[in-house]
């Protein structure tokens, strides 16, 4: 029987974060997250401000600043804000829509959702997690 090809589960595919998982893995994370489009100068995220989502660019580009420094830009299958999914503090950064983006939201509920549901989702994000800190350092280290 044909089954009719999902845009959303589609573009699930091509995050970084979910690569390599088996299809129904990726239904279940179509399941949980939210599509949203928000225009370019848009703030999605504010320093030190609480947050209970995390963002995954599909398309568009993401500025994160710290006091006011440019940090990095991030870009499609990327994301942001994936501290809040962790440990609920404030946020470390600021991140504004450079351009119009469209974003997966992924809450904080939907995420131990997902972790129970999908174990392999906590290791990778550990492993995105663990690449920011490494980059940090290494920018650390050059000053």
């Amino acid at each position: 029987m044909f089954q009719a090809v999902d845009p959303k589960i589609e573009r699930l595919r091509t995050v970084r974060l979910f690569a390599n998982l088996h299809d129904g893995d990726v239904r279940r994370i179509g399941r949980l997250v939210s599509e949203v489009e928000r225009p370019a100068g848009t703030i999605l995220i504010e320093e030190d401000a609480y947050g209970a989502e995390a963002f995954i660019i599909q398309s568009g580009t993401v500025r994160l600043e710290h006091d006011g420094v440019l940090l990095t830009r991030l870009g499609a299958g990327e994301i942001v804000g994936e501290f809040a999914l962790i440990d609920q503090r404030p946020r470390s950064a600021t991140a504004v829509a450079e351009t119009d983006v469209a974003l997966l939201v992924l809450s904080t509920r939907e995420f131990d959702r997902l972790v129970d549901e999908v174990p392999a989702i906590a290791r990778r994000l550990l492993a995105v997690l663990a690449g920011r800190v490494r980059a940090a350092n290494h920018a650390l280290d050059r000053t």
